[in-house]
């Protein structure tokens, strides 16, 4: 146990470019949220919006979807068999999990539009279909925070947290910016992509330490 505490927080020295601006994403949020009621960050972004940030949001946003996850996975397997592991376990672990969280103690939490309806009506937006129900957590950051963090993890520059930290934190914005998700939401679903990748991460060194996982699957001539 104490060597996995170690191990966990040698980790996490080593990858500060993405800990460090987490750490204070959480910190901001929880200050934010103890002095606005819910849904308050949603409606901010609402009146802020813009035709050209509709549609970079609505196309942004699936980068936390499972279809961008399978593509990675998939482009990770010409590259190195336990790297594609790893991300392909964190993120069906973590989907798993936000859906577990949805349909138990999400059930009752709707998403914004339902929970203004009557008080506040969002603009339509086009390719954009606003689900109702099932808010809590945020399984698009999830995964998204999941995917970054474990290429940040993986990375051997370093550096390279700090952008793929922004890269999951926009897909957090755009849960919020179409009235998705609130922001307790997305607070929810990035802590647990972030604990779920830095988990599996640490497990993956331990379950293909071989050799013979540094390779590629499909050697690529």
């Amino acid at each position: 146990m104490k060597y996995q505490t170690f191990v966990i927080k040698a980790i996490l020295r080593q990858n500060l470019w993405f800990v460090l601006p987490y750490l204070l994403l959480l910190l901001g949020s929880s200050i934010y949220l103890s002095m606005n009621g819910k849904g308050a960050m949603v409606l901010l972004l609402d009146t802020h919006a813009q035709k050209t940030l509709d549609w970079f949001f609505v196309f942004y946003t699936h980068l936390g979807d499972g279809l961008f996850a399978l593509f990675t996975v998939l482009l990770f397997l010409f590259i190195n068999k336990k790297q594609a592991l790893t991300l392909a376990i964190g993120l069906i672990l973590s989907g798993l999990i936000a859906q577990l969280l949805k349909h138990t103690i999400g059930i009752e939490h709707h998403r914004p539009s339902l929970f203004f309806e009557g008080i506040h009506s969002f603009r339509d937006i086009e390719y954009l279909v606003r689900h109702l129900h099932h808010s809590m957590p945020s399984g698009h950051t999830a995964s998204a925070f999941c995917l970054f963090f474990t290429l940040a993890l993986m990375s051997e520059k370093k550096t390279y947290g700090y952008l793929f930290f922004c890269m999951a934190l926009l897909v957090g914005i755009s849960r919020m910016y179409l009235a998705q998700h609130f922001l307790e939401d997305v607070v929810a679903g990035s802590f647990l992509g972030t604990m779920v990748a830095l988990f599996v991460y640490t497990m993956a060194n331990k379950w293909f330490s071989n050799a013979k996982w540094n390779k590629p699957l499909i050697p690529v001539q």
